[in-house]
């Protein structure tokens, strides 16, 4: 692939660039290719943005709904920024990294992947529900059956924690000593308390530790952030009949959402760091943009050498949404700067070669041991080593619902026909879940709209596969080694915090609709397509722009069908800010079986190291305990029993076993980390993601018979905006509860940078109120950053966190008012 040009070529060496055909089938959006039985992915891309501005979009003809689902799998496997999502209720939401960016988004899924005429919603954001300080009690939770009792506390992650989560230091996948050792030393925690983690929610892999509540928070079902549930104890019933999982996963939601009720539960709403650079005489006017929109100045200074100024603010991604783009922006701004000439030459200086570059990054790129046979073609950018291909993007081709596998070949040969072992992102080693063993179709060379079919494609170059795309979703490793294990996925700084429900205009295009969604999801790896229990369609992005896009590509080239769009809602973490005051309780269903659990929060920083896969729930147990000792001051022993991460498995939450000589635990593990998954995914306050929650299991009394014991505070999201003015920036910032960290000027230029915080629900319409109070002459670029607590008590109703929690909990169709204690605590 050179450039709008495709060469078809029969293999490519590693260390090069290819493309695959036929591979986009199997890929949604990023992957690994390789030859070998036993390789391992590669790692997945981590961005630095966040999905957290969303739309809701559906079809115009109700009957174009399987082409928007369509063009919306293809935006997915297009971006890998986007989220597609289809809700519950069957809304379809297109989830992006900011407003321009989920416009580009929309307008792709319309022309391209649908090709149907769509209906968008106004761009939302995400909040997140979270918790400020410890369960005042320990929370009591009975199974139906009343023969089992869960005793949970819910406690605030430490500061840093819940991003730790979010990039990745942390997860659920983590080496159990590795992760109790890191969060024992960065947090301080008890190391034999963090290896006793259960798991990470919401989805297995969020910032919450224990269980998957946090998938809906109890202020307003929002996701729960930043959020330790502790186990505080358990009875179980002893026949495990009575304590199976149909007793227990009811018993241990009921006691987590008990728990982060406890725990002062506040909601957090995503905010974008702004950088401004502009000249000096409308540094006035940006300050005025800023305050308006809620911002917050925290730097300012002057480019050296220029008369120019940057200041940095933050901005809630909510006061950041703009309801049209200014094309001229990008015309002046190529005829100011041409990047393209300056960049090129750049790489060509700059930039090592593949042979010297994988010598010393193959420790970062390959997940497996440094000294098998794949790990060493990759670190010697060997064509005569097996086939070891990372998949990063899938790229749409003519035929609809197909897709180039885009990646690059860091060992071995690709070529035409050869049979591969295509390994997803959940590809475990020694497993065949997420792994097919397939020919790949053609091998492609791409160059920029060109698509040119080449024989082979040594290592070290970029290249498309034909035929691949149904066997990954968005990323992948491609390998010809038996025993590879994947390249690393990509980890992005962004996250899909803003949500749209979208569905067909004419319901008869609904499986239109889900199959643009799958597209969109496939081509933007950014995006999430999501759909609810309800059936609702939701695709969510890191910001209205980006949201935007994804609805138009999802309606005009994915789905091909009208849309109609919800008005996007910003994605919220539910935390907790303390440590439960009180051991909660849960009896299992039959009553045979007690769980008795804490919540606490994480330290600061454990959170975003999970984020970060710093701490996962993948790690080698020594590993990640010892990681969570020296970093988090946990106890080594604690950090070694770690149950799980949540939600998703490697979401920053953590389920954690606290409990001394309790029998019978490893039959009930998989029932409560399930509980966990699904206590984390929907948090107590408004059923959001949990985030940044460590719940401890704090003791578990279970039947003596088997067969009895079988088996929030919202975060909003955190955006980040550059731009080149000064004046009105600060008023707009405070307006919309933006805070400036970092102002300074372009040296040589008249220009100013003003780098500010802005909460993602503050976003909306941020850009255009900056122009109007800066001449237009300040440009902001919107980035997720962070979550943060929103201000005030959620059970205050004249807080903030009071309003958006009611506003989502009605959004989302759930009972007026946060879900009282004794919903889920039980009593002796």
């Amino acid at each position: 692939m050179m450039g709008r040009y495709v060469e078809p070529i029969e293999d490519v060496p590693c260390g090069n660039i290819v493309g695959l055909v036929g591979v986009d089938q199997y890929l949604v959006k990023t992957g690994t290719i390789s030859t070998f039985e036993h390789a391992h992915n590669m790692r997945v891309m981590k961005f630095s943005v966040s999905p957290v501005v969303r739309v809701a979009v559906e079809a115009k003809n109700p009957a174009d709904l399987p082409k928007l689902v369509e063009g919306l799998k293809r935006l997915a496997k297009s971006d890998p920024m986007v989220q597609c999502i289809i809700e519950e209720s069957g809304e379809h939401i297109v989830a992006g990294a900011g407003e321009l960016h989920l416009e580009i988004c929309l307008k792709d899924l319309e022309e391209d992947h649908a090709c149907i005429p769509l209906k968008k919603s106004d761009p939302v954001v995400s909040y997140r529900e979270t918790v400020s300080e410890e369960s005042d009690q320990v929370c009591l939770s009975k199974s139906p059956n009343k023969h089992n009792r869960l005793y949970m506390k819910a406690r605030p992650f430490p500061d840093g924690l819940a991003e730790d989560i979010d990039k990745g230091d942390v997860s659920a996948r983590q080496e159990l000593k590795t992760r109790g050792r890191y969060l024992a030393e960065k947090y301080e925690w008890d190391v034999s308390e963090a290896r006793k983690i259960w798991c990470m929610g919401p989805d297995g892999n969020g910032p919450n530790i224990l269980l998957d509540v946090t998938k809906g928070g109890v202020l307003c079902e929002e996701n729960m952030r930043a959020v330790r549930f502790d186990i505080q104890d358990v009875t179980l019933h002893a026949d495990a009949i009575h304590r199976g999982g149909g007793q227990i996963i009811p018993t241990a939601r009921r006691v987590l959402y008990a728990s982060a009720i406890t725990a002062q539960p506040r909601l957090m709403e995503p905010i974008y760091l702004v950088e401004i650079q502009c000249p000096e005489q409308v540094v006035g006017g940006i300050y005025g943009v800023l305050n308006r929109k809620r911002g917050h100045v925290f730097e300012e200074c002057q480019v050296t050498g220029t008369p120019m100024f940057i200041v940095k603010a933050y901005l809630p991604v909510n006061e950041s949404f703009v309801s049209v783009l200014l094309c001229a922006l990008q015309a002046v701004m190529r005829r100011w700067l041409p990047a393209g000439e300056a960049l090129l030459q750049m790489i060509t200086i700059h930039l090592p070669s593949p042979v010297t570059a994988q010598r010393y990054r193959c420790e970062l790129l390959y997940e497996g041991p440094g000294d098998d046979e794949a790990a060493m073609g990759v670190k010697n950018c060997d064509p005569k080593a097996p086939l070891m291909m990372y998949i990063s993007k899938m790229v749409p081709t003519t035929d609809k619902g197909r897709f180039y596998a885009f990646g690059r070949v860091f060992s071995g040969i690709v070529a035409t026909g050869q049979k591969v072992r295509i390994m997803g992102p959940n590809y475990t080693p020694g497993k065949k879940e997420d792994l097919y063993l397939k020919p790949i179709q053609r091998t492609i060379l791409m160059m920029g709209r060109y698509v040119e079919p080449i024989e082979d494609v040594p290592c070290g170059n970029i290249v498309g596969l034909v035929g691949v795309d149904q066997y990954l979703v968005k990323t992948g490793t491609i390998s010809t080694f038996e025993h590879a294990h994947n390249m690393r996925v990509m980890k992005f700084s962004v996250s899909p915090v803003v949500r749209v429900a979208v569905e067909a205009k004419n319901p008869a295009d609904l499986p239109k609709l889900v199959e643009g969604l799958k597209r969109l999801a496939k081509s933007d790896p950014m995006v999430q397509c999501i759909i609810e229990e309800s059936g609702e369609h939701i695709v969510a992005g890191a910001g209205e722009l980006h949201l935007e896009i994804c609805l138009k590509d999802l309606e005009e080239d994915h789905a091909c069908i009208p849309l109609k769009k919800s008005d996007p809602v910003v994605s919220y973490r539910e935390t907790v800010s303390e440590e439960s005051d009180q051991v909660c309780l849960s009896k299992s269903p039959n009553k045979h079986n007690r769980l008795y659990m804490k919540a606490r929060p994480f330290p600061d920083g454990l959170a975003e190291d999970i984020d970060k896969g710093d701490v996962s729930a993948r790690q080698e147990l020594k590993t990640r305990g010892r990681y969570l000792a020296e970093k988090y001051e946990w106890d080594v022993s604690e950090a070694r029993k770690i149950w799980c991460m949540g939600p998703d498995g490697n979401g920053p939450n953590i389920l954690l076993d606290v409990t001394k000589g309790v029998q019978y635990l490893n039959e009930i593990k998989d029932s409560v980390v399930a509980g966990f998954q699904w206590a984390t995914k929907e948090g107590v306050l408004c059923e959001e993601n949990m985030r940044a929650v460590r719940f401890d299991i704090q003791d578990v009394t279970l039947h003596a018979d088997a067969i009895h014991r079988g088996g929030g505070q919202i975060i909003p999201t955190a955006r980040r905006c550059p731009e080149q003015v000064v004046g009105g920036i600060y008023g707009v910032l405070n307006r919309k509860r933006g805070h400036v960290f970092e102002e300074c000027q372009v040296t040589g230029t008249p220009m100013f940078i003003v780098k500010a915080y802005l909460p993602v629900n503050e976003s909306f319409g941020f850009t255009a109120d900056l122009r109007s109070n800066t001449g237009g002459q300040a440009f902001p670029q919107c980035i997720f950053n962070h979550w943060q607590i929103l201000p005030g008590d959620p059970f205050d109703p004249k807080s903030r966190p009071y309003q958006v929690v009611a506003e989502t909990r009605k959004r989302k169709g759930l009972k007026e008012g946060i879900p009282a204690l004794d919903n889920f605590l039980d009593k002796l």
